[in-house]
């Protein structure tokens, strides 16, 4: 895993005219250029605009602008029609390979033509670069002035740590501490639930000690550790880091942990990554060792996808073999008159064979049932023609 990284937000815009002439003077595909901007203590950094007045291809009749960026980085821009509502935003990542980012339809000319004044329009980038620099750990200092208070074994480490130093970060270690509990009684706490290096990385954070191994996995491990035990102090200081280390390669850790210790706002941020990232987020080794029901959800979250039918569908047409057994496995086990119908138009457009033949076994039990429901009579032509052959078939295997 690479080294976590933090940012620091630099702003800036840039404003262009815009002639109404170029609307019909300019050619498809013919642009113009703003001067390029330099961004001051960000390693040479600069920024310009293309304008295509006439559009791009395929977006003839329309004005396309595109943020051009010299060097790999994240930026935040919204291009606006000054006096106007028009307006048009995105987060991008920027790199060698993909220098450019934009909208082919930012608007229409007849959208446009109200706002021109004397021929002519003015048109605003605002934009946020996150400029990525060195973390510096931030830590818990309360434990230097606490020498005098009596030290508590803490299983699963083999050193001491401090007994009232905990209870004063975490309300739930106090708890165990001060009321009749086998921790109160036994003087030691025994943690199951969290590895070694987790909790060693969790307590030595709160002691003040910087990470050996500062990597997302530590800071996510450490996040749910104070998560549990609801250490605020490390909470609100590391809060952020997961966010902003949010990439391909640690999207895994990051979005399994918004999840599973409900971080609405990080989750969300993860689905919209998730959406815009899903063929290289995929491949990777990490992701099909996430629970599928998991993956069910984020599926569902990222493409709003209504039914496990429509995951379904989403699962086979991207290759995620894991969510389709997961998901095919309740149907296999047993169908019902309530998703009968659903199972078997799935069934016959991506080809199960195991659920067709379950599906026309199912019919010739419950066959008066079936053919009353709603859904059988919406069956497509085809789908239905497949179950009724295959149905007939079985039923009559042994003439």
């Amino acid at each position: 895993m690479p080294i976590v990284k933090t940012v620091k937000t630099i702003q800036d815009f840039d404003t262009f005219t815009l002639n109404e002439a170029d609307l019909t003077g300019k050619k498809v595909d013919e642009f113009l250029e703003t001067p390029q901007r330099d961004v001051p203590c960000a390693d040479g950094l600069r920024w310009w605009i293309r304008c295509f007045p006439a559009g791009v291809e395929d977006a003839e009749g329309y004005t396309s602008l595109f943020l051009h960026v010299n060097n790999d980085i994240r930026a935040k821009f919204i291009f606006s029609v000054d006096g106007s509502s028009i307006h048009e935003s995105c987060t991008y990542d920027f790199s060698t390979d993909w220098p450019s980012d934009g909208f082919e339809c930012f608007a229409s000319h007849g959208a446009l033509r109200p706002y021109f004044h004397i021929g002519k329009l003015q048109i605003t980038c605002h934009i946020e670069f996150e400029i990525d620099v060195p973390y510096i750990c931030v830590k818990p200092c309360l434990f230097l002035s606490s020498d005098h208070v009596p030290r508590h074994d803490f299983c699963p480490l083999s050193e001491c740590v401090y007994k009232h130093f905990l209870s004063l970060m975490s309300p739930v270690f106090n708890a165990m501490f001060t009321h009749d509990t086998t921790e109160s009684k036994s003087g030691k706490v025994k943690i199951t639930d969290f590895d070694y290096e987790t909790v060693k990385a969790a307590i030595d954070f709160c002691y003040g000690r910087e990470f050996k191994n500062p990597c997302i996995d530590t800071f996510v491990g450490t996040l749910r550790f104070a998560d549990k035990y609801d250490i605020k102090a490390v909470t609100s200081q590391l809060a952020q880091v997961p966010e902003l280390n949010l990439s391909t390669d640690s999207f895994c850790t990051i979005a399994h942990y918004a999840y599973d210790c409900s971080k609405e706002d990080l989750f969300a941020e993860c689905c919209q990554y998730f959406e815009e990232n899903q063929s290289r987020i995929k491949i990777k080794k990490g992701f099909e060792n996430l629970p599928a029901a998991f993956v069910v959800h984020l599926l569902k979250t990222s493409f709003e996808l209504k039914s496990d039918f429509d995951v379904l569908r989403h699962a086979h047409e991207n290759c995620l073999k894991f969510v389709t057994d997961h998901l095919e496995q309740p149907l296999l086990e047993g169908l019902s008159i309530d998703n009968f119908c659903a199972t078997v138009t799935y069934a016959w457009d991506y080809q199960r064979d195991v659920l067709k033949k379950m599906c026309a076994e199912f019919m010739n039990d419950n066959r008066d049932e079936i053919m009353n429901l709603k859904g059988f009579c919406e069956l497509s032509g085809d789908t239905l023609r497949g179950l009724m052959k295959l149905r007939y078939d079985i039923e009559n295997s042994d003439e």
